[in-house]
């Protein structure tokens, strides 16, 4: 027997856009937070973190046609990321943590990733990695040795093709492009999404 359940209408717009588009309604809510519940993020410092971290990006000349990849467990800053290097105009490859070193290192050199974002307890495999793929940067959700810390991609405004790009959408404090994600078989040629994961941090 099969079971259809009510139709769901899929708007036709990105999905950067589609979380960030009433950040500024529910500023003061907290939108990401780990699980100690002292770490978050409210919607407006969440679309301000991601337009500051996009500047940061296309300050290091990521944008269309480059890959940022994603290799990390949920922390409040995950989302940050995420969406930044879509406002920036690229694409995410979003990595397994689990993936042996061969598998990973398969990945990213099909995605062509040019970043590679991880945690401090895995900085030591993501520098190994950049040895064996095209990774040119490691960016570090905190501090660690011998990796760009993310903090450092917030710099303060937007470059003004990112603001060109988000008052086309609608909104001038938050953006979108027309991005895509790859799920952890890897990155692929088209463009097509993939939800972000919410197990450790709820967005």
């Amino acid at each position: 027997m099969i079971f259809t359940g009510p139709r769901v209408e899929v708007p036709q717009t990105s999905l950067t856009f589609f979380v960030l588009r009433r950040a500024e309604l529910y500023g003061a809510k907290v939108a990401t937070v780990d699980v100690t519940g002292e770490n978050k993020y409210t919607y407006g410092e969440l679309a301000s973190a991601v337009r500051r971290a996009a500047g940061g990006l296309h300050a290091r000349g990521f944008g269309k046609g480059d890959v940022l990849a994603m290799l990390a467990p949920n922390v409040p800053e995950y989302p940050i990321a995420f969406h930044a290097a879509a406002v920036a105009g690229g694409t995410v490859a979003v990595l397994n943590p689990l993936d042996t070193m061969d598998d990973l290192a398969t990945h990213l050199n099909d995605a062509g990733a040019r970043l590679l974002v991880t945690s401090p307890s895995d900085v030591a495999k993501a520098t190994a990695l950049s040895s064996r793929t095209k990774v040119e940067e490691v960016i570090v959700f905190g501090e660690a040795d011998g990796a760009t810390s993310f903090a450092a991609l917030l710099t303060e405004g937007v470059a003004p093709e990112l603001l060109v790009t988000a008052l086309r959408w609608g909104f001038a404090h938050t953006s979108t492009s027309h991005s895509a994600t790859a799920a952890h078989s890897g990155c692929c040629s088209a463009p097509r999404f993939a939800p972000i994961r919410s197990s450790r941090a709820s967005v």
